[in-house]
């Protein structure tokens, strides 16, 4: 599958900051709405299409696809 464009390959979708002592971790999860997977079209408009997506989470990466 192929879009009608080709968006930016990576971009910021959400973040989050958190403090940490040195030495320690903490588990930090968020919901990624589906909307942060459309972009803008040639007419400037926003779009959403189906096709494969890779979410990346510092060097963790998950594909899903959207239909």
């Amino acid at each position: 599958m192929v879009a009608t464009i080709t968006p930016s390959v990576k971009r910021l979708r959400a973040f989050e900051k958190i403090k940490l002592a040195a030495g320690t971790s903490q588990e930090v999860s968020f919901t990624l709405p589906i909307s942060a997977m459309s972009f803008i079209n040639r007419t400037g408009e926003s779009v959403l299409e189906a096709g494969e997506f890779i979410i990346n989470v510092g060097d963790q990466q998950e594909t899903f696809e959207l239909q």
